[in-house]
């Protein structure tokens, strides 16, 4: 097969033409309805992706960051309050916690990148409200980590931004906690063709609150009667017939990403790395939203693969706790394992639209670098 001239990291390139058609069917409809805020394009989908990630209630936002920082506020998160985040994790997370006025405490990860019940045990204090992050497709160990939480009466907030379509064993996202926010980037495993997000809950206070904080925190009932200090972050109704586009593919689309994923895990299979390993606690789980691997030398490995036509990513360069730190000017908290990572983490292609040969040509440059010694 003859190797691709550049593998992007992410695009839309190859996106078969049913589905790109299917998109401009959506939004001319959108165009036809002539309803452009709200309307029962919004309404269909918010039902829909309820019912799939198996919620009783979702409220579209503009955003991921949106859908944490009402999220936050309509669980009662403000001024007084400390909030527990991971340290390596995208900074949105820490900014929804400083946009509510609450203090975050940064909680360091395991050797997966993932918040869990050990890290949170060794805190000196018990903060009313934690964040566990789902990052890169894979799932933290909710059961565990809701467990500590309940047993301290702390709020939980996931943020399921990078986890479109994951299950654990015998629980879904956001049956575990108190709310789920989700963000629809457009590189998201359900991603939108712009900014776009959503809360998810199975509490009606919660979602009613969310609604109104989302728009101008006015009455549901009547759109002038203000019943609090609300913001504007809707989902519109382009992005949401998009996203039920998307939506009726996402499990077809995250088993093709498991297939790419298991090709590149075939290779360290193959040679046995130790200079480059895949970060993933379970592969069956994972949704890979990212394929990453932690490098010993990240600049030689990023130089191979961008020789062999590869684009890659760093998800995170910067750790989230010390770059929040700076900002305020505090001294950044003692987080290792996160530091680490920042220092080590590089992300491959890995998405729903690569085509064979791109596959393979990743393959091949990755098995070139660990035959090499790397």
């Amino acid at each position: 097969m003859p190797t691709p001239r550049r593998v992007n990291f992410w695009s839309t390139q190859n996106a078969p033409d049913e589905v790109k058609d299917d998109w401009l069917l959506a939004v001319s409809r959108v165009i036809q309805d002539s309803t452009y805020i709200g309307g029962s394009v919004v309404g269909a989908f918010e039902s829909r992706f309820a019912q799939f990630v198996g919620i009783s209630r979702c409220v579209g936002v503009g955003n991921g960051l949106d859908a944490l920082t009402l999220g936050l506020q309509a669980l009662g998160i403000g001024k007084g309050h400390l909030v527990a985040v991971p340290s390596h994790t995208f900074f949105a997370t820490w900014l929804a916690v400083l946009r509510v006025g609450a203090s975050p405490i940064a909680v360091d990860c395991n050797k997966q990148g993932l918040i869990d019940a050990e890290g949170l045990a060794a805190l000196d204090v018990t903060p009313t409200c934690l964040i566990p992050v789902h990052m890169h497709g894979q799932l933290v160990d909710m059961p565990a980590v809701a467990a500590w939480a309940r047993d301290r009466n702390v709020i939980v907030l996931e943020d399921a931004s990078q986890a479109h379509g994951a299950l654990g064993q015998g629980w879904r996202i956001g049956s575990l906690s108190d709310a789920a926010a989700f963000s629809f980037f457009p590189t998201k495993n359900l991603g939108a063709m712009g900014d776009a997000g959503a809360l998810l809950t199975q509490s009606q206070e919660v979602a009613d609150t969310v609604w109104q904080l989302a728009n101008y925190g006015s009455s549901k009932d009547n759109p002038d009667f203000h019943v609090r200090i609300g913001a504007n972050s809707r989902l519109d109704p382009m992005q949401a017939s998009i996203l039920e586009v998307n939506l009726a593919r996402l499990e077809e689309w995250n088993a093709r990403r498991r297939a790419v994923a298991e090709t590149y895990l075939g290779i360290f299979k193959q040679h046995e790395a130790k200079s480059v390993r895949p970060l993933v606690n379970d592969p069956d789980s994972s949704v890979w939203h990212h394929f990453v691997v932690k490098c010993d030398d990240r600049e030689s490995f990023q130089i191979a693969m961008d020789r062999a036509g590869i684009q890659t990513k760093i998800h995170y360069p910067n750790l989230a706790s010390s770059e929040y730190a700076r900002i305020v000017g505090l001294l950044a908290p003692k987080t290792p394992v996160g530091r680490s990572l920042a220092k080590s983490v590089v992300s491959l292609p890995c998405h729903q639209w690569m085509t064979s040969n791109e596959v393979g040509a990743v393959a091949d440059a990755l098995s070139n670098y660990l035959v090499s010694g790397g």
